[in-house]
């Protein structure tokens, strides 16, 4: 409390203890408190924002990361994360690479250009 460091000005000379130690504002919400980390600093300190929405993403048959390693190779499969890296090298025209990143980890995901294009 700034009280403590130095001796209170006009300003806050009337207000009583209790007020000083009460919030003014609001306490954000989840939703909230994300949105502003990641439009101030483009991360967030708190629980990745995959891990809020876990149970209903497996609700959803969305697997994942630390999990992704169990899926049959050649048969669909259903992830969500922040794509942190996105790569389409020239040499791999019909391949696009991508590493999903969610609370459980990181899953490298191998897609046709065809099934990275379709909407």
């Amino acid at each position: 409390m700034e009280k403590a460091g130095r001796p209170v000005g006009p300003l806050l000379r009337s207000i009583a203890d209790r007020e000083l130690d009460t919030m003014p504002l609001a306490a954000m919400s989840t939703d909230e408190r994300l949105s502003a980390d990641f439009s101030g600093i483009g991360l967030t300190t708190g629980p990745h924002p995959s891990a809020y929405q876990r149970s209903s993403l497996r609700a959803m048959g969305c697997v994942a990361a630390a999990n992704h390693v169990h899926c049959m190779q050649d048969t669909m499969s259903h992830i969500t994360g922040c794509a942190i890296v996105r790569q389409r090298p020239g040499t791999a025209k019909v391949f696009v690479f991508l590493s999903l990143e969610d609370e459980t980890g990181i899953a490298n995901i191998i897609l046709t250009h065809d099934l990275f294009e379709h909407e």
